[in-house]
C-alpha cells in the first residue's frame, strides 16, 4: 500500500463517517490542521486495511486486528512513526469507546510503545543568521521579501510553522514590536520580535505582499503565489531550500530550538522561554536545558554562593595533598 491513500475509492463507506465526527471533535478540541491530517491518514490506513479483512464495522473490531494491522503496516516505520500511529488509533478507539461504539477493553489493551528521548538537532546562532541572511539575499521581488520575512519571524519569534501560516496583518503590532499568535489548544499569546524583523515585516507589507496578493482579499499575513494564504508544506519546502544553499540541514522546527536555546544560552529565564514557546508545561521546554548542559553548569557554578571557589580550593587541596605524599 502507498503512503497516499485515496480515501474515495478505498475507504469503507461505513468506517468514514465515524472518522470524519472524530476528526471534526478534535478540531473543536483546538488540535492543529497539521495533526488533524496526521490522524486521518492514519486512521484511513487502517479503516482501508479493515475493509480488505471484511471488516465494516467498527464494533467488530477486535484487539487482534489491531496487532495484525500494525505487524503487516508499520514493519518499515521508525520506532517514532510507529508510536504515532498507535496513539492515533488508540485515541480515536477511546472516542468511540465513550460513545459506546466499540468495547472498553480494546482501547485499554492497547499500549503505546516508548519511544526513547532524541536532542533536538540545533542549528547555531552564526547558521541560523546566515540562513536569514541568505534568504534576504534572494532578491527585491515579492517572493524573495516574503520568504525574508517568514525566516526572521521564525527565527525572531520561535513560533511553529502552523502558527506563521496562520497569522494575520492585523496580529503583527509594529509600535510594540510584539505579534499576536494563536498556539495550541487555541491559546493566544504575544511574542516579541527584534527591529530587524520588524524591518522585514514592513518591506514584505509594503512592497511584497500586495503585488502577489493580486485581486484577492486575505487577511493572511503570508500568501502564496496565488494570494491565498500560504501552507505549511510550502514553508517547509522553503526552509529546507535555504537550508540547503548555506550547508545545513533545516526545517522549520530547527528555527524554533534555536531560538529558545539562543535564549538560553544568553542567561533568558526558563519560564519566559516557555511562556514564549507557547508551551502548556515546563517540562516541554526543559528539554532545551539538555541541549547546552555545560553552559547551566557555568551559570551556575558562577551564581550559587556555595558553588563559587570551591572547584579551585579543592583542586588545590587535591595538589597539594599529592605534593607532600
Amino acid at each position: 500500500m502507498g503512503d497516499e491513500v485515496s480515501r474515495s475509492n478505498v475507504a469503507p463507506v461505513v468506517l468514514t463517517p465515524l472518522i470524519e465526527q472524530y476528526l471534526k471533535a478534535l478540531m473543536a478540541k483546538g488540535f492543529s490542521v497539521h495533526t488533524r491530517r496526521a490522524y486521518e491518514k492514519d486512521l484511513t490506513r487502517l479503516a482501508v486495511w479493515l475493509q480488505q479483512q471484511g471488516i465494516s464495522q467498527w464494533n467488530s473490531v477486535r484487539i487482534g486486528h489491531i496487532g495484525q494491522f500494525l505487524s503487516q503496516s508499520a514493519l518499515r516505520l521508525s520506532p517514532a512513526t510507529r508510536a504515532r500511529w498507535v496513539s492515533s488509533i488508540r485515541s480515536f478507539l477511546r472516542w468511540c469507546a465513550a460513545k459506546q461504539l466499540v468495547s472498553q477493553s480494546i482501547f485499554q489493551q492497547l499500549q503505546v510503545p516508548r519511544v526513547g528521548r532524541t536532542l533536538p538537532g540545533v542549528v547555531g546562532a552564526d547558521e541560523a543568521s546566515a540562513v536569514c541572511e541568505q534568504a534576504a539575499t534572494v532578491g527585491d521581488d515579492a517572493l524573495g521579501l516574503r520568504d525574508a520575512a517568514m525566516l526572521e519571524l521564525l527565527y525572531a519569534c520561535g513560533i511553529r510553522v502552523s502558527e506563521l501560516c496562520g497569522l494575520n496583518v492585523s496580529d503583527v503590532d509594529f509600535p510594540s514590536r510584539t505579534v499576536r499568535v494563536l498556539g495550541k489548544g487555541n491559546k493566544e499569546r504575544l511574542v516579541p520580535f527584534h527591529a530587524l524583523c520588524g524591518q522585514k515585516l514592513q518591506r514584505w507589507l509594503q512592497q511584497g505582499r500586495p503585488s502577489m496578493l493580486g485581486d484577492k482579499n486575505t487577511q493572511a499575513l503570508f500568501v502564496g503565489q496565488r494570494g491565498a494564504r500560504i501552507v505549511d508544506r510550502v514553508v517547509r519546502r522553503i526552509v529546507k531550500r535555504v537550508g540547503d544553499q548555506v550547508g545545513c540541514f533545516l526545517h522549520p522546527h530547527s528555527l524554533r530550538h534555536a531560538f529558545a536555546t539562543h535564549l538560553l544560552e544568553s542567561g533568558a529565564d526558563l519560564r519566559v522561554i516557555q511562556e514564549l514557546l507557547g508551551h502548556s508545561s515546563l517540562a516541554a521546554t526543559q528539554r532545551y536545558t539538555h541541549v547546552d548542559l555545560s553552559h547551566l553548569m557555568r551559570v551556575y557554578d558562577q551564581a550559587h554562593p556555595h558553588a563559587k571557589g570551591v572547584g579551585k580550593e579543592t583542586v588545590a587541596k587535591q595538589t597539594k595533598q599529592k605534593g607532600v605524599s
